[in-house]
């Protein structure tokens, strides 16, 4: 036997086997589908709908869908199996890596179990970050204020900057409050329920786990006019520094 026909009797082989694995493999193959929106319930041109098999987010995804066109519908076919799903449109385009100021996501993953020639509807509203800290506000009427302005460390306002307020002095897994992103003013708003928190401000998102919280603040009344020093998001964590006029709480008034 030559080596070509024995070459070509392993292709027939393959082809023979894999034409009969395949229909069964799309005959099991799950189907997510729905439209994304806006916070005005309006359809989301250019989403992308990520699939991931853990909780673990902040990695590329198992499964995306292509970009939603005029009327924010997706499709996303995908093994069965437990997922978990996000939404959002980058302005750079593509579905991974770090969001950037302007884009929108649907915040936190929604799981969601899928089983073989299943159909699951599931939508998403995407927003960015500053209207979801005015949805978030409207939802809760009893939390206090604070407003201010996020500066460099030549005291100029940041512009694509957020404020992350926390209980713990670092973070583990999530911020507890997020600001939206700031404009050229560096002006930026947070709506936290009345305690004592850790601040930090920073451009990367999202916050990865560890992030330093330096500065406290006494948060049981509205606060206003503060001035937040950019943090480096990957700085190790610090002292506690008060904004000018806050005490640390345990170290005087």
């Amino acid at each position: 036997m030559s080596a070509r026909f024995l070459w070509l009797a392993i292709v027939a082989v393959c082809c023979a086997a894999l034409a009969g694995v395949w229909p069964a493999l799309a005959a099991a193959a799950a189907v997510i589908q729905g439209r994304v929106v806006d916070d005005q319930g309006r359809p989301v041109a250019g989403a992308v709908v990520s699939a991931y098999d853990s909780a673990n987010v902040r990695r590329p995804a198992d499964f995306a869908s292509p970009p939603t066109g005029s009327d924010g519908a997706y499709r996303l076919v995908v093994p069965p199996g437990v997922y978990w799903l996000v939404a959002a449109v980058r302005r750079a385009g593509g579905s991974a890596g770090p969001l950037q100021f302007g884009d929108r996501h649907s915040g936190d993953p929604v799981r969601l179990k899928v089983q073989a020639a299943a159909v699951k509807e599931r939508d998403f509203t995407v927003l960015d970050l500053r209207s979801a800290a005015r949805r978030y506000a409207k939802k809760n009427e009893d939390l206090v204020t604070v407003t201010g302005q996020v500066v460099d460390g030549q005291g100029r306002p940041v512009a694509g900057a957020y404020v992350l307020a926390d209980r713990r002095p670092q973070i583990r897994d999530f911020p507890q409050y997020l600001s939206g992103w700031t404009g050229t003013d560096g002006r930026f708003v947070l709506y936290l329920r009345p305690d004592t928190y850790r601040l930090a401000a920073s451009l990367a998102w999202p916050p990865p786990p560890g992030t330093a919280l330096p500065v406290v603040l006494d948060c049981r009344s509205p606060q206003s006019d503060l001035r937040l020093p950019l943090t480096d998001p990957a700085a190790p964590a610090q002292a506690p520094s008060a904004i000018p006029g806050q005490a640390i709480p345990g170290q005087g008034s």
